[in-house]
C-alpha cells in the first residue's frame, strides 16, 4: 500500500539554546536546577531524528518527547530562544549533493511539533503496511487499527502546523496531510472490507464498505490532481505519477467492488433476486471501472492490481 516515507532532520543546539534562554529569561540558578532534564530532552531528540524501524517503541519515544515540548511550549517563548528546527522534505530527502532542496527552518515551535507528528503518523501507516502483509488472522485488522491511528496523527500535524505562514513544505501543508489522512482511512477502510469478504459479510453490507473506500481514495486523489495542486506537481516530480495513479487504481477497484457486492446482496434478498435488468446495470458499470483501473495499472506497472482488477472483471 501507499505510504509515506518518514521526514529527516538534523542535530540542533535545543538544549543549550533552551539553558541559555531560561538564565537569561529567569535566572541561572533556575537554569542549573533544569539543565539535567533539558539535556535529556535534548538526547531524545537526537534519539527521535534516527528512528527509522516502524515499531511500538520508536512511535512512542516519539510521542514522549511531542508530549514534553507540548509542556515546555507552556513556559518557553519559542521565538525568543534563538534557535531553528530544520526539517527536509519526506518525499524527495535530503541529499548531501543538495542539501539546501527540500530544507525548511523555523523558530515556530509548531513546525517542530507537526514534523514530529507527520513521522508518528508515517511509522504507524508502515507499522500497518506490515501488519496487512502478514498472514496472520488478527493481522488485517491491526492494520485497520494503524491506519486509523496514522490518519488521527496527520491530522494532529495539521492543527499544530496551522499557525505557520511560511517555511511549510508540500508534504506538511495543509494539503498535503488532508492527503495523507484520507488515504490512510481509505487503508483502513480496504482493510474492514477485506476481514469482511473473509467473514462471510453479506454482500449489501459489503458494498457500502467498498464504496467508503473508493470514496476516501477518490478524496486522496483529488487533493493530487487539482490544476493548482503544488502537491500534485511535487509528486509527479518525485514519483513520475505512481504515486497518484495508484490512488486511482484504489479508487475504480473499490468502486467495482461496490457494484458487484451490490448485485450479490439484490440476489441474496428474494425479493430482489430477478431484478436482472439492474444487477446487469451494475455489473457493466463495475467492468468499465475494472477495466479502467487495469489500464492505470499498466501504464505504471503496477502488477497486483493489474492481474486483480482483471480478474474481477472477468469474473464480473
Amino acid at each position: 500500500m501507499l505510504v509515506p516515507p518518514l521526514k529527516k532532520s538534523t542535530s540542533i543546539e535545543l538544549a543549550r539554546r533552551l539553558i541559555t534562554y531560561i538564565e537569561k529569561a529567569h535566572s541561572p540558578a533556575e537554569a542549573a536546577s533544569q539543565s539535567e532534564a533539558i539535556n535529556k530532552l535534548g538526547d531524545i531528540r537526537l534519539t527521535c531524528i534516527q528512528v527509522k524501524e516502524p515499531n511500538e517503541a520508536g512511535i512512542n519515544l516519539l510521542i514522549r518527547y511531542w508530549a514534553q515540548l507540548c509542556l515546555l511550549e507552556k513556559r518557553v517563548d519559542f521565538e525568543k530562544v534563538n534557535l531553528q528546527f530544520i526539517w527536509y522534505e519526506a518525499y524527495k530527502g535530503y541529499s548531501s549533493m543538495s542539501p539546501a532542496t527540500g530544507r525548511t527552518a523555523s523558530t515556530a515551535l509548531g513546525l517542530e511539533l507537526g514534523a514530529i507528528l507527520f513521522n508518528c503518523g508515517a511509522l504507524c501507516a508502515q507499522a500497518a503496511d506490515r501488519d496487512y502483509a502478514r498472514p496472520a488472522a488478527d493481522s488485517i485488522k491491526a492494520a485497520a487499527a494503524g491506519f486509523r491511528r496514522a490518519a488521527g496523527l496527520f491530522s494532529g500535524a495539521r492543527e499544530a502546523l496551522a499557525p505557520l505562514t511560511t517555511g511549510v513544505t508540500v508534504d506538511i501543508g495543509a494539503e498535503g496531510l488532508r492527503m495523507l489522512e484520507n488515504l490512510c482511512l481509505a487503508h483502513a477502510q480496504r482493510c474492514v472490507y477485506e476481514s469482511g469478504r473473509r467473514q462471510g459479510m453479506s454482500g449489501g453490507t459489503l458494498a457500502k464498505v467498498a464504496a467508503g473506500a473508493a470514496e476516501l481514495y477518490g478524496t486522496a486523489l483529488s487533493l493530487t490532481m487539482g490544476p493548482t495542486s503544488d502537491l500534485g506537481r511535487h509528486l509527479l516530480g518525485v514519483a513520475k505519477g505512481a504515486w497518484s495513479a495508484e490512488t486511482e487504481v484504489e479508487m475504480l477497484f473499490f468502486r467495482g467492488e461496490s457494484h458487484v457486492q451490490y448485485v450479490a446482496g439484490m440476489m441474496a434478498d428474494q425479493d430482489r433476486a430477478m431484478e436482472k435488468g439492474l444487477q446487469i446495470a451494475h455489473l457493466k458499470t463495475a467492468i468499465a471501472n475494472y477495466d479502467k483501473a487495469v489500464q492505470v495499472a499498466k501504464k505504471f506497472k503496477l502488477a497486483a492490481r493489474t492481474d486483480e482488477a482483471a480478474a474481477a472483471a472477468a469474473a464480473a
